[in-house]
């Protein structure tokens, strides 16, 4: 149908932040992965971790690679148990955007933002 698919899968995410080791953290206990110090060629340290395949950097936005004012993308996470998952975010002082919305077909999502307010989703796809 048209041209060939160019894109196959998402490769990674980067966050710039004013504090990136403590948006790190966050994600650490989020989605239980640990992040180390990193440095590529002449790039500035930062850290970085992997989630099923899914390369995710934390860099300082002083460091002056930030694109544009403001964050543009959302990442969404899965989880096996969003009603479990969300109440550990709420337990932890997380800011919900939104309660659970049932997207159907078994599918559910609901909407926090990070400590420099973010958004980024979970979503459960239910049972195939």
């Amino acid at each position: 149908m048209g041209m060939k698919q160019l894109i196959q899968s998402v490769s990674g995410l980067v966050f710039y932040s004013p504090d990136a080791e403590r948006l790190a953290s966050f994600y650490t206990e989020l989605l239980g992965i640990g992040f180390e110090q990193a440095s590529h060629g002449t790039q500035a340290r930062h850290l970085e971790g992997q989630l099923e395949g899914i390369h995710l950097a934390f860099w300082d936005a002083r460091a002056g690679h930030a694109p544009g004012t403001g964050p543009a993308l959302v990442p969404t996470f899965r989880t096996g148990d969003l009603d479990a998952a969300e109440r550990g975010l709420l337990e932890r002082g997380a800011n919900r955007l939104h309660k659970p919305i049932a997207l159907g077909d078994g599918k559910r999502v609901v909407g926090f933002t990070d400590p420099d307010g973010r958004a980024f989703r979970l979503i459960e796809l239910g049972s195939p």
